[in-house]
């Protein structure tokens, strides 16, 4: 989290109605046999699960006419407060008592305010219970009712696994056994604590809130372990395998393939991922607890919850691709904390593009084998091997490596080989990812060269617009927004024998469920008030993309009138139905912007500016069409089966809608010798290449850049720059100067460089806008590769745009930082190093000054300058008006300077 406040009402609450009850025993120090213990029980087989797909007979229901209820809604067991409650506090309990035991749940934040917690309810009986809880502000806690009198176990305490928002799933979970209670959070163990006296009781989830709701939480996949009722697993000790023997090749072919290597290696790959930057084109498929996040912003992370479980990881990029002969390579290690043995990972090669047929080169702690799958039939080509080559040390990093030309096959472990083999039952296909085993598995600079090099493909004929002018539509408020978490009644939904409607799973789900017949989902929210102009886009996920067509409907007027931007495995196509009559706009073309892979989703996008069509897959446009009519009408969702006894399955979500303005008319005015910058890089260059209304270089001191602040934080001019210096943690400080103040400033371009000169955590620094007084401005703030904005106005902080990674942020220390922000009526066009990175609209404030901000929220010791600040004006001077105008020596020590509230402003994926 970004910013921290108090401890929250409910917790407040608890502690000033604990009266009586004694203090419990502190925390003891965690037992590092804990994680070895979940591994021994998730491995075997839950005594209780619930996925909530079906009605509860084991789990208690609940409502009342003002809106609170407790039970399962579209695959979920949710809990909602829409009203205060006498009592802020909601639990639903399963038909479930035990005394020792490991449960699990998924919790999915459904509608937050601004504190809010939700947990976990254990070990409750007539007289006493447990509350587990964890709280928007990243903290946890663990507090015991013994006959109304509540006390902490745990204190409320910060940790960096709890990051609660609308759009994330926690997976919560306690582990008691005996008078040990251990708490978890995504995996993460917190804490472990004594607990005298244990007994049995009622286990289940919860949700507290106050005046300030509503609250809602959805939870999903509940998993219990009652340790008392598990069978003992009977060690089986391992046989002794002989080692098998090793692939010896001889020495002069050994080192020619080494100096073949070597130039293959010399050359440019056709692609390569570090994970310096965050794409999300990295798909997860496999099995029920398989699990992916990112570890960090220079790795990728697998995670497998389960032993036994595994899946394939895919790249979009390159998933469909049919590559021939080639070397791919990639660095993978195991995570620190990794205890299954038995775990394997590896390369997929060859792969086809549903990913059912492809070979496998994997390893484990000092074997490896070569199979390959073909129609679902696995096939082993070279045996268990065992070889000193892969470095099984505790985080040890092997570089794995398959270098493939026609049927020839060989195995690279850390730049040795290790294998060979001939098999051509697969001559082409893409590449990805393997794992198998309850382990984590971090992957980096993954890698591939083409041996052979395929033809280009032909290049379309169209302009591809900057993925920052999307970004400047979809940086201004929508016209409409569904994320289809429940019905909402804006959709019409036909009952049909040949298609199922359906919210599931937090998404708007159509089956077909006969060949080749069209029904479709249709906004009736947007019937009368669609605009004419407009960006519509959804994420649409098939089961197989093969086996159906799927797509957007737009233009809706009737059954015979509309058209349809549809997709189906790598292609797509635009029809339009005129009258019951068949047009085609665009014939079915294959496209690699398209994920083909089964599950994968795909972000599909409808540009409409008068008569002019453009189509977007995963934020790439992919084609255009000009001439077309696109007449008044709503839009819809569809799915179409193809196979045989037309089954076909499509979730859509998020989708979004905004207004766009019309092509421009292309007749110029005669009047004017030029026409206006039509691009922001256009309009930029013209106001650079006037006189700046201001400038300073700080070459020298002076009162309008004074020294200001304490021994926490302070400004100075030193060695031709502005300095900041943040001793103190958990303040901001800012600056602005009252000759700037003075210019009255409306709508205007500033800029300045900035660095730090000595980097700490959680540090932030740039610019201020439109600043009117210590409690109205805009901030633009970059930390770390990521960038935001806040506004405060009445003292009162607000996130404007989520923080966001950009590769245009120079990210080391010293690294140099020009930040921009071109301000014109409602709106704010963000620079970074000339960049265009984002666009806010806010009509707060609509005049106020520019200066320099930096801030230190998880430790003192930050430096940072500021230099070459400048300003144009691109409005027209306002009238000299006898209104207040703030304190010319603003901002004093104190006031500029704040602990600030940031909604949720969390740079963690």
């Amino acid at each position: 989290m970004k910013w921290r406040i108090g401890t929250g009402l409910i917790l407040i609450y608890l502690l000033l109605i604990a009266a009586t009850a004694g203090v419990l025993a502190a925390p003891v120090q965690q037992d590092a046999n804990v994680e070895e213990r979940l591994l021994d029980i998730r491995a075997q087989e839950p005594t209780f699960r619930d996925d909530f797909s079906t009605l509860p007979g084991d789990w208690s229901e609940d409502a009342d006419a003002m809106g609170n209820f407790i039970g399962v809604v579209e695959d979920v067991y949710s809990l909602r407060i829409e009203t205060p409650l006498d009592v802020p506090l909601l639990a639903g309990v399963a038909d479930v008592t035990a005394q020792n035991f490991l449960m699990e749940v998924d919790a999915a934040p459904v509608e937050l305010y601004g504190y809010s917690e939700l947990g976990l309810v254990f070990r409750s009986d007539a007289d006493e219970s447990h509350l587990f809880l964890v709280t928007t502000e990243g903290e946890y806690a663990l507090i015991k009712v013994d006959r109304g009198a509540f006390d902490f176990v745990v204190e409320p305490t910060f940790s960096p696994a709890i990051d609660l928002d609308e759009a994330g799933v926690i997976r919560l979970g306690v582990l008691a056994e005996g008078d040990r209670i251990s708490l978890l959070a995504n995996g993460e163990l917190l804490a472990t604590v004594s607990d005298p006296n244990p007994v049995a009781g009622e286990v289940g989830v919860l949700i507290t809130g106050s005046d300030a709701g509503p609250l809602e939480v959805a939870f999903d996949n509940f998993t219990f372990w009652d340790l008392e009722a598990l069978e003992e697993v009977e060690e089986v000790q391992p046989t002794a395998t002989p080692d098998p023997p090793v692939t010896v090749m001889p020495a002069e072919e050994l080192a020619a393939l080494e100096e073949r290597l070597d130039a293959i290696r010399n050359g440019d790959p056709f692609f390569s991922d570090d994970f310096a930057t965050w794409e999300g084109s990295w798909l997860m498929g496999g099995d029920a607890f398989v699990a992916l996040h990112r570890s960090g912003v220079e790795d990728y992370s697998v995670q497998v919850l389960e032993e036994g479980a595994g899946g394939a990881v895919l790249n979009s990029q390159l998933a469909g691709m049919t590559f021939t002969d080639y070397l791919f390579e990639a660095d993978i290690a195991l995570a620190e904390d990794a205890t299954d043995a038995e775990a394997s990972y590896g390369l997929l090669f060859r792969v086809d593009w549903d990913a059912a047929d492809f070979y496998m080169f994997m390893i484990t702690e000092d074997q490896y084998l070569l199979a390959k799958r073909i129609d679902g039939e696995i096939e082993t080509l070279i045996e268990e091997t065992g070889t000193d080559a892969i470095d099984s040390g505790e985080g040890a990093v092997n570089r794995l490596g398959v270098l493939v030309e026609g049927d020839q096959i060989t195995l690279l472990i850390n730049d040795k080989v290790v294998g060979a083999a001939e098999d051509a039952s697969l001559e082409t296909g893409s590449i990805g990812l393997s794992v198998v085993g309850a382990v984590e598995l971090i992957v980096d600079d993954v890698t591939l060269w083409l041996l052979d090099t395929p033809e280009a493909p032909e290049a379309a004929a169209m302009e591809e617009p900057a993925l920052g002018d999307l970004n400047l539509i979809r940086n201004q408020e929508a016209v409409y927004f569904d994320e289809f978490r429940r019905a909402s009644g804006d959709w019409f939904l036909p009952e049909r024998e040949s298609h199922e409607f359906a919210y599931r799973n937090r998404t708007l789900q159509i089956e077909a469920l006969e060949p080749e017949l069209v029904s479709y989902a249709l906004s009736e929210a947007l019937i009368d008030q669609m605009p004419a102009n407009f960006l519509l886009e959804v994420d649409a996920a098939p089961a197989d993309p093969e086996a159906g067509i799927y797509g957007l409907v737009f233009g809706y007027r009737n059954d015979d009138n509309f058209l349809s931007f549809w997709l189906t495995g790598d292609e797509y196509t635009l029809q339009r139905q005129v009258d019951d009559e068949w047009e085609t706009l665009v014939d079915w073309t294959a496209s690699d912007a398209i994920a083909a892979v089964p599950g994968a989703v795909n972000r599909l996008g409808v540009l409409v500016q008068d008569d002019q069509i453009k189509l977007f897959v995963n934020d790439q446009q992919i084609d255009r069409v000009g001439g077309i009519e696109t007449p008044p009408g709503t839009i819809g969702l569809t799915a179409v089966g193809r196979s045989a006894d037309g089954s076909f399955v499509v979730a859509y979500d998020d989708l979004e809608l905004w207004a766009v303005e019309a092509v421009a008319a292309g007749a110029e005015d005669e009047e004017n010798d030029s026409a206006p910058p039509t691009t922001v890089a256009e309009r930029l260059a013209e106001l650079r290449a006037n006189d700046p209304l201001y400038a300073e270089s700080f070459r020298r001191t002076s009162d309008a850049w004074a020294d200001e602040g304490d021994e926490d934080a302070s400004f100075f001019v030193e060695e031709g720059a502005y300095h900041a210096q943040i001793e103190a943690d958990g303040i901001a400080f800012w600056y602005v100067s009252p000759d700037v103040i003075d210019l009255n400033l409306t709508d205007y371009l500033v800029e300045v460089d900035v660095w730090a000169e000595q980097q700490v955590s959680e540090a932030e620094y740039g610019l201020l806008f439109r600043y009117q007084d210590d409690d109205n401005f805009y901030w633009f703030t970059i930390s770390d590769g990521w960038y935001t904005v806040y506004k405060q106005v009445e003292d009162e902080w607000t996130l404007l745009l989520d923080w966001t990674e950009s590769g245009a942020i120079a990210p080391e220390e010293n690294d140099r930082n020009r930040l921009g922000a071109l301000v014109n009526d409602n709106s704010a066009i963000l620079l970074i190093n000339d960049q265009m990175v984002a666009q806010v609209g806010d009509s707060s404030l609509s005049t106020g000054a520019a200066g320099v901000a930096a801030g230190a929220f998880g430790e003192g010791g930050l430096q940072v300058a500021f230099d070459d600040f400048i300003i144009w004006r691109i409005d027209t001077p306002q009238p000299d008006v006898d209104t207040p105008q703030p304190d010319v020596d603003t901002p004093q020590p104190g006031e500029a300077r704040q602990e600030v509230p940031g909604e949720g402003a969390s740079r963690e994926e």
